[in-house]
């Protein structure tokens, strides 16, 4: 069972928006003995916002986050099977990406995306959490006709900050994180 409104605003370049929800479902996961199966019921409440579009004629923005209270229950959950938060639930979501296109260097842009979650537990009794993690991206890229074609330079750098850590996969599963990765491609339209 799902229920949500919301509000959206359009002022000038730049569209606004804002919500809250509440989501009722089962909530299935590993047991005891690591079979998967229905625990309980989870609730998920919380708000979440947006604001996307031009700042000015060389700056464009969008940014948003989610707020959310997810909650288990049920007699797994008292019984100790299970902790009252779900697996991979990210309590708190934020995203920020800009792109600056400087008026004095037609075809060239910025970009910088900053990504920040908060701890989630990793574990259906919730006796590990992963830790909160904030990325930045950072990027750019000029286009310019090349032979009578469009054709772009693109430089990026994954993880600009180098964070280690973990991603999770599953209940009790994980990934590692890649580390700081740089990527520089040449496209050319034909």
């Amino acid at each position: 069972r799902q229920i949500d409104a919301g509000l959206r605003q359009k002022l000038g370049g730049i569209t606004m928006v804002a919500g809250v929800f509440r989501l009722a479902k089962p909530y299935f996961n590993l047991d005891a003995r690591g079979r998967f199966g229905p625990l309980g019921q989870l609730v998920n409440r919380g708000i979440e916002a947006s604001v996307a579009g031009a700042l000015t004629p060389s700056l464009s923005i969008v940014a948003g986050g989610v707020f959310s209270d997810p909650r288990v229950s049920g007699q797994a959950v008292a019984s100790g099977v299970s902790g009252p938060l779900p697996v991979g639930a990210i309590r708190r979501r934020l995203n920020l990406s800009a792109d600056w296109r400087p008026p004095f260097a037609p075809g060239l842009s910025f970009d910088i995306g900053l990504f920040a979650n908060s701890s989630t537990a990793a574990t259906v009794n919730n006796a590990v959490h992963i830790p909160a993690q904030t990325f930045i991206d950072l990027g750019a890229r000029y286009g310019f006709r090349l032979a009578g074609h469009d054709a772009v330079l693109r430089a990026q750098i994954f993880n600009a900050g180098g964070v280690n850590g973990v991603y999770l996969e599953g209940a009790g599963a994980y990934g590692l994180n890649d580390g700081r990765v740089a990527q520089l491609y040449f496209t050319l339209d034909f």
